[in-house]
Formats: structure tokens, sequence, C-alpha cells
């Protein structure tokens, strides 16, 4: 009813002016400066006043607005919405790529210097080499340091902002795939910064760092490296204490030879998926043999053209559409099912299976005193054959037909 609508308006409204009251305050406003921003949030995000901020406490509305934000200023700044709703991302390994190249003392934890210059980088966008490292990190969701397929198809309609045709889609991977090894169906971080650089369109190609930006994303900083300023270039760990947490998914099954063993019904995988005639020739080009080596001679040969046969057909009738087998015009019936079944063909049963022998098929007064009379006559034969000595008795047919 009208009632019902209104409460649910009203829910409604204020979970809106939250998340818009969330987003607001996670950047800095027109009034404040750097240093009185990067200590409001500091304010907010150490709840236990500790002096420090751990991963757990990074993880919160606020902070992912500005690692959204970060990677798609003009796209919009909340974690929800149209835009992002249906975009799956890895958020968690984001938070962890900026929390390792923000520590630089290697505790696992942020100082408020730490923090304030972790902030001053999410700040400024237009640092390539900073978004396009982000990116890469929000779209790993398996946290593998590689994109596969599906990965990528979602950064590319993260970037794209729209949902990519199937024909856009084969051909940026077959481009971004084709500077990898053949054999491979994943891409290293360094084939997506220079896919960036060499992309067609403006909006995706102004992502990619520059030349010094990607000499410094191949070489890193060292790990006592420190200033105002956090690298965010290099994603690999520098020690074994700043890798990220064990993927459970890896954990060995009752069989770790199938993948299908601890996976869900939704998630099992029984058949390949159809692959583009590109991606079919650098498997083959990355496993050459004596297997795969034919199908590859074959695609760069022109189709086979087989002749039509030179002498007409015997029977016309199998030739047209309508037309039926010779061998089903000159079936032969079994005789078994040309003539119907008779009593006489059926085997003689014992008489222990069924009481007085009657046939009646012959008698054509069906009175019971016929019937008493034949029965007579029935027994006067039984009676007979018991008669009988010797080997005649078991062949009664012989000496007296029934």
């Amino acid at each position: 009813d009208l009632s019902v609508w209104r409460k649910t308006a009203a829910k409604l409204g204020a979970a809106q002016a939250s998340a818009t009251k969330s987003t607001s305050r996670a950047f800095k406003a027109a009034n404040e400066t750097d240093d009185e921003w990067a200590l409001r949030l500091w304010r907010r995000m150490d709840r236990d006043s500790s002096g420090k901020i751990t991963l757990s406490e990074l993880k919160c509305e606020e902070f992912h607005n500005i690692i959204r934000h970060a990677v798609a200023p003009e796209s919009g700044t909340s974690t929800g919405g149209a835009q992002y709703g249906r975009t799956k991302v890895n958020i968690d390994e984001a938070i962890k790529l900026c929390l390792r190249k923000a520590d630089s003392n290697h505790d696992k934890l942020l100082s408020f210097e730490e923090f304030r210059s972790l902030l001053l980088v999410l700040k400024e966008p237009h640092k390539a080499k900073y978004s396009a490292n982000l990116v890469f990190a929000l779209f790993d969701l398996n946290a593998n340091r590689f994109l596969d397929r599906a990965e990528f198809r979602e950064l590319y309609r993260f970037l794209l902002g729209r949902n990519p045709t199937e024909i856009e889609f084969e051909a940026e991977w077959d481009r971004l795939a084709s500077l990898g090894s053949p054999a491979k169906d994943l891409v290293t971080q360094e084939e997506y910064t220079i896919w960036l650089r060499f992309s067609d369109d403006p909006a995706i190609r102004q992502m990619a760092p520059e030349d010094d930006d990607v000499t410094e994303l191949r070489a890193g900083t060292s790990p006592g490296t420190r200033g105002p300023v956090v690298n965010l270039a290099s994603t690999r760990p520098k020690s074994m204490e700043a890798r990220g947490l064990w993927n459970q998914m890896f954990n060995a099954g009752i069989n770790p030879g199938h993948v299908n063993d601890n996976r869900p019904a939704g998630a099992r995988e029984y058949f390949s998926r159809s692959h583009s005639l590109p991606e079919l020739k650098r498997f083959w080009e990355g496993h050459k043999g004596s297997t795969f080596k034919p199908h590859l001679t074959d695609m760069s040969c022109p189709p086979k053209s087989y002749g039509s046969p030179k002498m007409s057909p015997k029977c016309l009738s199998t030739q047209v559409q309508v037309g039926t087998m010779s061998w089903e015009d000159h079936w032969v019936t079994p005789a078994r099912f040309r003539r119907g079944f008779h009593v006489d063909e059926r085997p003689l049963k014992p008489r222990a299976i069924f009481g007085d022998l009657k046939d009646c098929s012959n008698v054509q007064d069906s009175s019971p005193a016929a019937l008493r009379a034949k029965k007579r006559q029935l027994d006067a034969k039984i009676a007979r054959r018991r008669a009988l000595g010797g080997s005649s008795r078991f062949c009664a047919s012989a000496v007296e037909p029934w």
C-alpha cells in the first residue's frame, strides 16, 4: 500500500544520502590543505588510535573511493552504481599493492608520513604509471600477477566504459596475446603496459606510462628508498614478509590432476571453449610436432574441392529428396511374421502344469453334455496312452494322434 511504499522510499533515500556522504568525505574539500585532508582521513581510518594503520583498517569505503578515483577520475567516484556494479574487481589486491608500496620500513603498517605520501600519489591520477598498475591489480582476480582471458574482458570493459562487442574484444585480445609466447594464454604486466601504449583508443592510450616510467617499472626501486612520493611502479614484493596471503584455491584435493574435484557444480569445466582462428594458430605454432603440424599446414592451404561423380546413378529414386532406399523396397518378410500363430506349433507342455486336457477346437456343440462326452473321449485316450509300454509311451502322437 501507500504507507509501505513511502517507508521503502524513505529507506532508499537515506541509503543514497549515506553513500553520497561517504563519497564526499573521502575527497579533499575546497578549503582543505593536503595535510588537513590526510589528517582527517587518518583519524577516520585509525579506528583503534594506535598510531598505525593496518590492512584491515584500509579496507573501508573512503579508501575504496580514493582508489576508484585514481584509476578512473572521469567515470565517477563511488564503489557502487550502474557502471561498477556489474564489473568484478579485486579491490583487496589493489589495497595490498598500495600498502606494500607505501610501507617503506616493511612492517606491514602505515605511519602517518607513509599514509600522507600514499594519498598524495593517489590524488594525482594523471600519473599514468600509478593508475596503470592499480588497474592491473584491480582486475588480477586470482592475484597471480597475470591476466587471463576472462580478467582482460572485465578490464577492457572497465576502460571502455561499456560492454565491448565480440569483434572488438577478439581483436584486442589477439593483439595483446601476440606480445607474449604463443603457447601461453596469460598476459604479464609488462605486456599489458605495452598494449596500453599502442592502443587505438586515445582514452586507453593516455593511461600508458612514458618511456622513463616503463624503465622504472622494470627496474623498480630499492626497499630503503624514502621520499614524499611512493613508488607504485613495481608490483613484485621485495621480501617474503610482504608476500600476499596463500590462495586457498591452490590447495590439492582428492585428485590433484582434475580441476573439478573441489569446484561447485556451477564452476566446473567439462568442455573447452571455442577458440578464434588467431588463437588456434598461436596454439599450433607454440606446440609444433607431428600432431599439430599438419593442422597448421592445412590452415594456410586453400580449401579442398571435391569433384562431382561422372557416372549416372543406377537408382534414380535415391537421388531425389523424397526417394527411398532400394533395400527397403525388396525386403523379404520372415515366414514367422507372414502367418499367424497356430496352437499346433506350441510344444506339448507337461500335464502337471494345467488340469485335464480339453481340446474344443473342433467341437461344434458347446453344450455341457457335449463337453462331458468329449472329456470322456479324452480320458479314454489318456488311459490307452498310459497302458503303452516302453518307448512307445512317449511317442503316443505317432500311435494315436490327438
